[in-house]
């Protein structure tokens, strides 16, 4: 009952108070904040086979 309400406090507080400049600023921080974290996670090809290999050995 409580988070419902909470849900229902959010949704309508971001639809109806937000300022259309500042929710496309949140939303290109958001996509920037995005772009550089998927430098980290992205490993090469070479990366992912020595990876399949060590588990593969892991075990033995």
């Amino acid at each position: 009952m409580v988070f419902s309400n909470l849900l229902y406090y959010f949704a309508v507080q971001s639809t109806f108070n937000m300022d259309k400049d500042k929710a496309l600023a949140s939303v290109n921080e958001i996509k920037e904040l995005m772009e550089k974290s998927s430098k980290f996670v992205s490993f090469s090809g070479l990366a992912a086979i020595m990876a399949g290999i060590y588990s593969l050995a892991a075990p033995l």
